[in-house]
């Protein structure tokens, strides 16, 4: 063979055609299916954000009106309440008593209404023949001939039969040089005397520009506009509406009974979703011009475009320069095998050829450096998910919120029998349970405090198993100063009374013995429960010791105090110890160390 036997030229447009029908064949799949996909599913996808966003104002609305019900419920139930607020609004001159009693009134109207920042006013009025009502805020206590509010008062007047919320958008003047502002206002009806006819009310006052406020950090689209139309379908709160919108635009929206359609007003259109709140009846509406629905899918196109054209430009580049490297190296090798077959000396620019073992070296390389700095990464997330786990493992929802429902709940149950009784003991009980876990779940806390708050957990379950078992306790007084890890207990005691003593069905005996043993706590949990089958043992003792998660849904007890112990301690020596029999109980051990700082206390 010889080289002038290859047409260079020829060559190098078959290796050119080859290269660039792989580049623009795939991009051209791209983009073809790119733009069949916006199209096709860009509705789909406005549409649940759209109901998203809708469920979201539904649900601040729907809260705001729940509290105002709850509110009512107060003040039409809570007769001590009723009783004190008429005399106030009825007599001429107050007492001391009198004004003790509305102080503490009002300070509860106030804290109600000041800690809601949307929260404009709120007024309560019952009939009286002084024209009396309470007012959050500075007024407090004044009629309604020297407020400047009283147009509601018609409104209660007429439509004292009515039960159930009522709202209406007015427009509020505090003096007469002031500007006017909109405001948001909701009505409840208190029935205290006659269930038929109303002797009260509440006056709920919301700013409308708080609501709006908040919709700027949910909308998905710069131009999408909401309404809000009330039960009486009025339109109480609209936001970033197009200025040709108008009432009988909403009242077709309200009409239409498709959830998301396309609507067209002076040639301009727009996409419309709707949303009904089943709570109240309230209609959430958005709407968006198709012109800035469509404008990303459009920007994305044009850049999709963009990078097609230099796609194809750097691919045409790569082509050439390639091909004119591979024709090259092509005529090396060709020179060599022709200068082999002749016998002659092979070319002098043999070392100056680059084949691919240098390129797999180098590639080998680049992929052992990236496998190293993976598995660096990879280190250093285990290490963050341990610490967080750490955190996460004694909350699963928002145990503020719980512990103060149940605290609130407690006084609940003591004003029904007027002192305490046996659920508010174990409501409390409960309640310091809650705000035990929910403080710093990383600290440490000394003995003493870990065994009271392991006793109220215990007076909970003596009380709903009817004392169905006993605990002996056997710890000495001189390590009560001693810090250990918070809820080291409780979780074990409750796998004990589930997994053993519940299971036997006879009158059953945990018994906890805490002694210290040099630098070490060494801790006994004993039961005289059902205990554990052979094969339920070691396949428990193997999962942690495997630290396997799907204990997760049986023993958590055993798993969750294992687990913390490990992240906590750093070792596996320091997890839990476990032996059962069955039909005779079960015996949990643990040894923990002593923290240096809490060794030097006498």
């Amino acid at each position: 063979m010889r080289t002038e036997e290859y047409n260079k030229h020829k060559i190098l447009l078959q290796h050119l055609k080859s290269l660039l029908l792989l580049i623009i064949l795939p991009l051209l799949l791209l983009g073809t299916l790119s733009i069949i996909v916006t199209q096709a599913y860009i509705k789909d996808e406005v549409n649940k954000n759209n109901l998203t966003i809708l469920k979201q104002a539904s649900q601040q609305m729907d809260l705001i009106i729940s509290e105002l019900e709850t509110l009512s419920f107060s003040f039409s139930k809570n007769s001590n309440m009723i009783v004190a607020l008429k005399n106030v609004f009825n007599k001429k001159e107050l007492t001391y008593v009198d004004h003790k009693l509305f102080t503490t009134i009002k300070s509860y109207i106030d804290s109600t209404s000041h800690i809601k920042p949307y929260v404009h006013s709120l007024y309560i009025y019952y009939d009286n023949s002084n024209n009396r009502l309470i007012s959050s805020g500075d007024m407090g206590l004044t009629s309604l001939d020297a407020y400047y509010d009283y147009a509601w008062y018609e409104g209660y007047l007429k439509e004292k039969s009515a039960k159930g919320v009522r709202s209406e958008l007015r427009e509020l003047q505090r003096y007469p040089s002031s500007r006017p502002e909109s405001i948001l206002t909701i009505y409840n009806n208190l029935f205290t005397i006659n269930p038929a006819e109303a002797d009260g009310i509440i006056v709920l006052n919301i700013k409308p520009d708080y609501i709006k406020d908040l919709k700027d950090s949910t909308v998905s689209y710069p131009d999408q506009g909401l309404i809000i139309v009330n039960e009486s379908h009025e339109p109480v709160i609209s936001y970033k509406l197009a200025s040709e919108i108008n009432k009988q635009d909403i009242s077709s929206f309200l009409n239409n009974d498709q959830n998301f359609f396309s609507y067209t007003k002076s040639e301009n259109k727009y996409t419309v979703s709707k949303y009904v709140s089943s709570q109240y009846g309230w209609t959430y509406i958005s709407v968006i011009p198709n012109q800035s629905l469509y404008a990303v899918p459009f920007r994305l196109l044009h850049i999709s475009v963009t990078l097609i054209v230099v796609c194809l430009i750097m691919g045409l580049l790569l082509a050439l320069y390639m091909t004119r490297n591979n024709y090259l190296n092509f005529l090396k090798l060709v020179k060599i095998l022709e200068s082999a077959q002749s016998g002659q000396l092979l070319p002098t620019d043999l070392t100056k050829v680059k084949d691919e073992h240098s390129y797999l070296i180098r590639s080998m390389i680049k992929t052992f450096l990236e496998q190293n700095y993976l598995k660096m990464q990879l280190s250093e997330r285990k290490y963050k998910i341990k610490v967080m786990e750490l955190l996460a493992l004694q909350s699963q929802i928002n145990p503020h919120f719980l512990y103060n429902t149940l605290h609130t709940i407690s006084w609940k149950a003591i004003a029904l029998t007027k002192k305490p009784n046996e659920v508010s003991e174990m409501i409390d009980n409960l309640s310091i349970i809650l705000k035990y876990a929910i403080s710093n779940s990383s600290e440490t806390v000394p003995l003493e405090e870990e065994l009271y708050y392991t006793q109220c957990y215990l007076n909970i379950q003596l009380v709903r198993y009817h004392n169905k078992f006993k605990v002996n306790w056997r710890c000495d007084e001189d390590i009560l100063h001693i810090h250990v890890m918070k809820l080291l207990l409780q979780p074990l005691i409750e796998n004990s009374i589930y997994h053993g003593i519940k299971e036997k069905e006879v009158f059953g005996t945990i018994s906890i013995k805490i002694v210290k043993d040099h630098s070490f706590l060494k801790i006994w949990l004993v039961d005289d429960g059902l205990g554990m089958k052979p094969e339920t043992l070691k396949a428990i003792r193997e999962k942690l010791k495997h630290g396997e998660d799907s204990l997760t849904n049986e023993h958590i007890g055993l798993y969750n105090v294992h687990k913390r112990l490990v992240l906590m301690y750093g070792d596996e020596h320091y997890g839990i110890r476990i032996k059962s029999k069955y039909n005779k109980g079960t015996a949990i051990y643990m040894r923990i160390p002593i923290p240096v700082t809490t060794m030097l206390l006498p």
